[in-house]
Parts: structure tokens; C-alpha cells; sequence
């Protein structure tokens, strides 16, 4: 964090990394990122206790973490706001609905169905943060 200069402000992405790290080492990264840039964004994908427990458990034993419900997944949003005062959920997007425009007529009826089903049955979002430092 101290090669990062964000005197003029910081947008971080965090694309497909959460999932891999357990809730408190996220907690804990998210808490010093919002004291150390304080009016900076923060945008990560996550997915539900569903997605994390059934559709990613094969993939993530693949990768030897065996010990998936230690893992980072969101199962209450209003979970994040707690995380810190210096934390604040900004907004929450479906996943496939946040990266693809599901009206384009070039996409097929099933193929948005399919991206609708997996964003609400896996509670598959990508979150804002505002992170917003120590109140002095």
C-alpha cells in the first residue's frame, strides 16, 4: 500500500480475488485500505453462501482449500457496512447484469436467463465501497 500514491484519490478492482482468501484476511485488507486511502472506491465481485458452498466448492478443492467455509463470501450486505465505520456499501449489481447488457439482441434468450438464474441463485453482485478513513 505505501508504493500507491492516492493523494488524488483511488479507484482498486478486485475482479475474482476475494473468493480465495478467508472473510477476516478480506475484513482486515478492506479496513487498512479504507484508513490508508480514505475517499477512496473499492469494487469487488462476491458471490452468496450458495455460490461459495455449491458452485465453487469444486474449483476451489481443486485448488487444495478444503476448508471452503472459512472462505469469503457475502451472506448479508449489511455485514459490510459493520465491517468499519470508514466502510460504506456505495451500491450492488448483479454480476452478469453488471459486466453484459442482457437486452442485446445479440444475446440468446437461455444465455440470459442462465446469467439471471446464477446472479440470483448464487447471489453472484459486484459491490462499491466507499472508503472513507477515521472520522476525526
Amino acid at each position: 500500500m505505501n508504493q500507491i500514491d492516492g493523494s488524488e484519490g483511488a479507484i482498486f478492482y478486485a475482479a475474482g480475488v476475494f473468493h480465495y482468501f478467508t472473510e477476516e484476511q478480506v475484513r482486515k485488507m478492506v479496513v487498512a485500505m479504507s484508513e490508508r486511502f480514505p475517499g477512496a472506491w473499492l469494487v469487488f465481485d462476491a458471490v452468496g453462501k450458495f455460490g461459495r458452498d455449491v458452485l465453487m466448492k469444486k474449483t476451489l478443492q481443486k485448488m487444495g482449500m478444503n476448508n471452503i467455509s472459512a472462505l469469503f463470501c457475502v451472506r448479508n450486505e449489511d455485514d459490510l457496512d459493520h465491517w468499519s465505520d470508514s466502510i460504506r456499501l456505495v451500491s450492488r449489481k448483479s454480476f452478469m447484469q453488471g459486466y453484459y447488457k442482457l437486452d442485446d439482441p445479440n444475446i440468446r434468450p437461455v444465455h440470459r436467463f442462465l446469467a439471471m438464474l446464477c446472479d440470483h441463485a448464487a447471489k453472484m453482485y459486484i459491490y462499491k465501497l466507499e472508503l472513507r478513513g477515521s472520522k476525526k
